[in-house]
């Protein structure tokens, strides 16, 4: 089986198109107290009450790894739960977790990891078989969990391991790419190359699970007995709060703080305003209030770092937001057209007007976050008329002040959509074209844009790890068309370029041959960047630093408190 092939099943799930047509939502709201507050913002806390995170979210669907793949249910299993691997976003790279260490093959088909020498809350020993029981559990076509909750959402994660899709069609009895060789080492085959697997690897659903998992599937969920910093405090149900206190026989740094209490909050204007009131040490900030909250709390040169003196972090998202091109289009493909187009968008304008100021303008189609990003990496993301009317002179000259040429765009009315798509219309009259908005529901849209019923499509892709792969394969790889790929974009050299990156297992290397089809594809225009996502956190000055990791999910266990 090609990469192409696999790739399209990997991608093949309800969920991958899941930032695709809306602006992207602020799935879960956060919050810290200590002991008890005196109302005022930043103010000290009895130094004799504990010390008690609170942190405010939508209710989870889940928060067994099973089904845990909703952002607030993340939350909470990231707490509980140790992957393999983590993220290090100081480094930009991937680093060990439940492992002590990793590697791979020549060819990155194979990844053999040395697991560290841990237990589960309930005293159980953490080894390989643990990690082969939770993701048979959540590939399984049947099992208790299955039974009781419905399918994985978070089992595609596993499409790229050998044997998968036996196993999951019921033909054989288990994934047969995983091996335990010994308690202490898990080898893990794929069926093709992929250099980024231990990014995947790093997503709390793949954490390990002790045999009360398998044997108690409904008792399990709610009271998950997990290896990771935090264990439960009481049983959960629908609804409720969620109470953790620290492992204490965690194998690594216990957490400094006394409990973590996950509390069903409304919406970012109402959590904020507690903050303000001096409830809260930590929150999201709303859109509208950020502005304000930079000045009143400083913003951190970081974007996941939160100090003493800098207690706003402004986290770039894993998602851009770009113009999906019909290149059957007469004008759209003509390269110097699309080009032309994404000169003629005032992107900074955009960002401070409609979203003020939270939304970056892009200026690759790899987020900021994301290790290879470069800045100014598309070199036509950028405002400049000028530009624009000397190549749009060229392709569709101008009869008076008008261009002849009127252009379709679809969105979701969503977010800030339809505002987007108003400013558009007013930067294309500037160079003479005319653009003619189309509003969609989100299911309609995708194929308006396969079948050509519009030219221009408001989209975005989101993914789960700061990987360059994750963004370049899915959007551009041939094989990949009527999915990620929704232009239909195909180029035989960036194909077989994609292919060739993912067995490159020199982190170095890997990123620089994905730079190559960027710069490839950015050359060739098929699609123009329009924003990058941001998320904002406020805290309180009884933060000394609380790192904020690339999907918005606060370092708990490693906070520091002021003393």
């Amino acid at each position: 089986m090609g990469a192409s092939e696999f790739q399209n099943q990997l991608l093949d799930r309800r969920d991958v198109l899941k930032g695709l047509f809306a602006a992207s939502s602020l799935a879960f709201l956060t919050a810290c107290t200590n002991g008890n507050s005196s109302g005022v913002a930043g103010s000290a806390s009895d130094a004799s009450a504990d010390v008690v995170l609170k942190t405010y979210l939508t209710a989870p669907k889940s928060i067994d790894p099973f089904c845990a793949y909703d952002a607030p249910g993340m939350q909470v299993t990231r707490q509980l739960f140790d992957p393999l691997t983590r993220y290090d976003p100081e480094n930009e790279r991937i680093v060990p977790l439940a492992a002590s260490s990793f590697s791979a093959n020549d060819d990155a088909t194979q990844f053999t990891f040395r697991l560290r020498q841990a237990t589960f809350h309930n005293g159980e020993a953490v080894t390989s078989t643990s990690f082969k029981r939770a993701w048979e559990r959540i590939a399984a076509p049947s099992n208790s969990a299955r039974d009781a909750f419905g399918a994985s959402t978070a089992s595609f994660l596993l499409q790229e391991v050998t044997g998968y899709a036996e196993f999951v069609q019921g033909s054989a009895s288990g994934i047969d790419g995983i091996e335990c060789p010994d308690d202490q080492t898990l080898v893990v085959n794929l069926a093709t190359s992929c250099a980024d697997f231990p990014y995947i690897t790093a997503h709390p659903a793949l954490s390990p699970v002790p045999v009360a998992a398998v044997n108690d599937a409904e008792a399990f969920v709610s009271s998950p007995i997990g290896n990771g910093p935090f264990r439960m405090k009481r049983n959960w149900k629908a609804g409720e709060d969620i109470d953790l206190v620290p492992f204490k026989e965690y194998w690594g740094d216990t957490p400094k703080i006394d409990g973590l209490s996950f509390i069903d909050g409304d919406n970012t204007e109402t959590v904020y305003k507690q903050f303000l009131s001096g409830r809260l040490d930590f929150c999201e900030v709303p859109i509208e209030e950020v502005s304000s909250s930079v000045s009143k709390r400083g913003q951190s040169e970081s974007s996941f770092e939160m100090s003493t003196g800098n207690h706003l972090v402004k986290m770039p998202e894993l998602e851009v937001v770009y113009l999906a091109l019909n290149s059957t289009n007469e004008h759209l493909g003509d390269v110097e057209f699309r080009r032309a187009l994404s000169f003629a968008i005032d992107r900074e304008d955009i960002c401070k007007s409609i979203y003020r100021g939270v939304c970056l303008p892009a200026d690759d189609i790899v987020p900021p976050t994301c290790p290879g990003y470069r800045e100014g990496a598309w070199k036509s993301a950028a405002c400049d008329l000028d530009k624009a009317n000397e190549l749009l002179d060229k392709v569709a000259p101008r009869d008076g002040s008008d261009r002849g040429v009127e252009l379709s765009i679809g969105y979701v009315d969503a977010g800030g959509n339809k505002e987007l798509v108003e400013t558009l219309v007013k930067n294309f009259e500037k160079v003479g074209l005319t653009l003619k908005p189309v509003e969609y529901a989100s299911k309609d849209l995708l194929r308006a844009i396969e079948v050509g019923e519009v030219d221009i499509a408001r989209v975005s892709w989101g993914t789960e790890t700061p990987s360059m792969m994750r963004f370049l394969q899915p959007l551009f790889h041939s094989g990949d068309t009527g999915r990620g790929n929704v232009c239909a974009y195909a180029d035989a050299d960036v194909d077989a370029k994609l292919d060739a990156a993912r067995s490159i297992v020199d982190d170095e290397g890997r990123i620089t041959a994905y730079q190559e089809v960027d710069d490839a594809v950015a050359d060739a225009c098929p699609v123009i960047p329009m924003l990058f996502y941001a998320r904002c956190f406020a805290g309180s000055d009884q933060i000394e630093r609380l790192d904020v990791d690339v999907l918005g999910n606060p370092a708990f266990n490693e906070v520091v408190m002021a003393s």
